[in-house]
């Protein structure tokens, strides 16, 4: 497999990621106007329309814990699972609440294929631009 062939199997790899976690994106200004986090987490799981019973299996939290959780709000969401929900959730509502609390961003890391395909951007940049000033210098070689 040659290094472009290599570049576009990573692409449609990357496209097809992107593709199953499109997802309707909520604005920061809903997201920050959520009182309290169990209405952030409660807005987090309802735009990825998940049932609760799906999310306390997942996460494994009892349903009365989940209860106390969203309804009560005598329980904490266990901050040790804030990344299995937001996987399973695929949306980052509940952790950008919570960065807006603490006057923070969230700022999403690039993937390591994000990475490459940066980098074999760049390389193609640059193999472009060499190949136009070699055909200047043949050309400036020739008169």
């Amino acid at each position: 497999m040659n290094e472009l062939t290599s570049v576009n199997v990573q692409l449609d790899m990357l496209a097809s990621k992107v593709a199953s976690e499109a997802q309707e994106y909520v604005p920061d200004a809903v997201v920050f106007k959520q009182p309290h986090d169990r209405a952030a987490l409660g807005l987090s799981i309802a735009t990825a329309g998940i049932d609760y019973q799906v999310i306390c299996k997942q996460l494994d939290i009892s349903p009365g814990v989940w209860t106390r959780i969203i309804n009560t709000g005598t329980a904490q969401f266990p901050p040790g699972k804030i990344g299995l929900l937001q996987k399973l959730v695929n949306n980052d509502i509940y952790i950008r609440w919570l960065a807006n609390q603490c006057d923070r961003d969230v700022v999403t890391r690039k993937s390591t294929l994000e990475e490459v395909i940066s980098e074999q951007d760049l390389r193609i940049k640059e193999l472009e631009h060499n190949e136009l000033l070699y055909k200047d210098l043949i050309k400036g070689g020739r008169g």
